[in-house]
């Protein structure tokens, strides 16, 4: 005789038991509900550390991207492009120079010197000339001098030193880093 088991072991499957713990996801009469293929079962404690999970991979993501738009929003020098200069020959030749005599046909700085105030110094030719023109309604003899890309505002050529430094004293007052300039004639 042949006995047949009617009964099923309920109590060994998790889907037959009544009142157990977890929650059921779409549980109803959906098809891949009742074909078991889609049944999602999360517990209470699974759902925060998921939750969680997922704020935490937000918060890096946002720091990552913060990051990235960091550098992108950057502006992006040139690199300096160092050269090798050569060394200079540093050595030169050493002469015996006799200081007692002077010289013939050379005049010495002193003698053919002339001595100018040098005022100030203009990058456009056209703020040097407005000073200018207010020096000379001072009544002082002024030019402008053209030295490389910049303009130097002078006044007059005085034979001696004393009386460019006379001079001096009284443009100090408006210009206070004006030198006097030796040049020869």
């Amino acid at each position: 005789m042949v006995y047949e088991n009617t009964e099923k072991q309920k109590e060994l499957f998790e889907e037959f038991q009544p009142g157990k713990k977890g929650f059921d996801f779409l549980k109803g009469n959906n098809n891949l509900v009742q074909n078991k293929i889609f049944m999602l079962r999360f517990s209470v404690e699974k759902l925060i550390f998921i939750s969680i999970a997922m704020v935490v991979l937000v918060v890096i993501v946002f720091c990552i991207g913060v990051e990235r738009g960091k550098n992108k929003a950057r502006p992006v020098l040139p690199a300096q492009v160092m050269q090798n200069a050569e060394p200079a020959d540093i050595s030169a030749p050493v002469t015996n120079i006799n200081l007692g005599t002077p010289l013939k046909g050379v005049s010495t700085l002193g003698k053919g010197a002339v001595y100018k105030i040098h005022l100030a110094t203009y990058v456009g030719k056209e703020s040097a000339h407005r000073q200018m023109l207010k020096v000379k309604e001072s009544g002082f003899p002024a030019y402008i001098k053209a030295s490389g890309k910049f303009f130097l505002l002078c006044i007059g050529d005085y034979p001696d030193r004393q009386q460019a430094e006379g001079v001096l004293a009284q443009v100090r007052k408006k210009y206070k880093d004006c030198y006097i300039k030796t040049t020869k004639k």
